[in-house]
């Protein structure tokens, strides 16, 4: 999946082999209707966008939050292991080995 999202658009990109769609629930928890046709599919699935087509609805951000506010952050709030279960801040899945702990 992260080849094809790496080189979605590329001229030797695989062709995308899925379409995934998301509708927000509304502020009540109500969902709308999405209706997608199979044509809506096949056209997606064989659109290649151009280099710019997206490019104004993307922000690059470096951080973030900045340095500074996050120095302020860990200095009002170092973090710490806190407790798993009470009185437990290490805990281990026997038949697995996977260690849960909590920042």
């Amino acid at each position: 999946l992260l080849e094809y999202i790496a080189e979605y658009g590329e001229d030797d990109a695989p062709l995308p082999a899925a379409i995934l769609a998301c509708v927000p629930s509304g502020p009540n928890g109500e969902k709308d209707v999405v209706e997608i046709s199979k044509e809506d599919i096949q056209r997606e699935l064989q659109h290649k966008p151009d280099d710019d087509e997206y490019e104004d609805e993307v922000e690059n951000l470096e951080h973030l939050v900045s340095p500074e506010a996050l120095a302020h952050m860990h200095t009002l709030n170092p973090p710490a292991w806190v407790d798993v279960e009470p009185g437990v801040q290490r805990k281990e899945d026997p038949k697995t080995g996977i260690v849960m702990r909590r920042l």
